[in-house]
């Protein structure tokens, strides 16, 4: 959006990027996990957007 200011992974593209982590943490720790990202888990822990979250 045009004027729409956002800083770290609160709100807009680092928002998504941020899902993006989080389901690759996911698949990380699955058994059968076809791809693993050893730092995905950190990047979301690390993230203030996500403190509320389960897990």
């Amino acid at each position: 959006m045009p004027g729409a200011q956002h800083t770290g992974v609160e709100g807009g593209i680092g928002l998504t990027a941020l899902m993006v982590a989080t389901a690759r943490a996911i698949e990380t720790h699955r058994r059968d996990a076809l791809a693993g990202d050893a730092y995905a888990e950190h990047f979301v822990r690390a993230a203030a957007a996500s403190a509320a979250w389960d897990g």
